[in-house]
């Protein structure tokens, strides 16, 4: 992968966001491939899904087969997906009325953004949202956070290569080491991921969603993380706008008012525009400017 790219405001993003991807595909656009992008608010945290990342928990204690563990490095990834799928059947079974008529897909991503570990990784095809789960998770507020760029041909919603490989988490089946990760382009039937505009790589093992990735990345440094934040909400982006509901509102409006950023600037008349859709015969271009900024001192 190529050095990675430090970015301290939405505009060096978006420079070098087309440089780097259209100084690595050139002219080769495919127009059955789409750039997909993932936010991670540490950057030394690896690819993984929900799932892989409680593999690496400690002082984890359950009963497999009749037999005490008590850490989860102490035994397979199987032992993983028995759990996955036991986590699963006991949310259908509590809240049956829920699942009724969702394919195997829809049950697994509704279970996943309401927080259950799966094997889906999130992504979004809107690199703003991406930036902003780089820079919002608090208790990591300290390290620098990471966009990663992604490139592929996605699968449609209802292929039955979905249904059948998401199959795999109900029937306690684990993943062959050379299982390919492969994206999925979702139906937004949640409201979450409508507004999120996301999209899953599902697999498990960094090695094979790496195969996906466009070799840049982009570094958020933990100092810019709090300016970042603010240009994006006046964007729109921001806690509510992406998790709706009048919990998250009100969380919102505190990040807003009460709570200070690391750095607080205020911009004046924010224009953003887009030139052109990125494809086989249009580059990626696009503008984005603050008008009028004053910078002041946080009070």
């Amino acid at each position: 992968m190529n050095s990675p790219a430090e970015i301290n405001s939405i505009q060096e993003f978006w420079d070098n966001l087309a440089e780097k991807v259209n100084g690595y595909l050139g002219g080769n656009w495919k127009s059955d491939h789409k750039l997909y992008y993932r936010g991670q608010a540490n950057a030394e945290w690896p690819l993984k899904s929900s799932i892989m990342r409680v593999h690496t928990a400690k002082g984890y204690r359950k009963t497999i087969n009749n037999v005490v563990v008590d850490e989860v490095e102490k035994y397979s990834t199987d032992g993983l997906y028995v759990f996955e799928s036991y986590m699963i059947r006991e949310v259908r079974k509590n809240y049956p009325s829920d699942f009724v008529g969702l394919s195997n897909f829809q049950i697994l991503s509704k279970l996943q953004h309401h927080g259950l570990p799966t094997r889906l990784l999130d992504v979004t095809t809107n690199p703003l949202v991406a930036m902003f789960f780089a820079c919002y998770e608090k208790s990591v507020a300290d390290k620098d956070g990471v966009v990663f760029v992604f490139y592929s041909e996605p699968y449609l919603q209802g292929n039955d290569y979905i249904e059948n490989a998401v199959a795999w988490s109900f029937q306690q089946r684990d993943f062959q080491p050379t299982t390919p990760s492969f994206i999925i382009d979702p139906d937004y039937d949640h409201k979450r991921i409508k507004a999120q505009l996301g999209a899953f790589i599902w697999g498990n093992s960094p090695e094979e969603t790496s195969k996906l990735l466009i070799p840049v990345k982009f570094i958020i440094p933990s100092s810019s993380k709090g300016k970042i934040l603010r240009q994006l909400d006046l964007m729109g982006i921001n806690l509510h706008t992406l998790f709706p509901g009048l919990d998250n509102m009100i969380l919102s409006v505190k990040d807003k008012y009460i709570q200070k950023y690391a750095e607080d600037i205020t911009f004046v008349d924010a224009q953003f525009t887009v030139s052109g859709i990125a494809g086989p015969d249009n580059p990626l271009e696009i503008n984005i400017g603050f008008g009028n900024a004053n910078e002041h001192g946080s009070t």
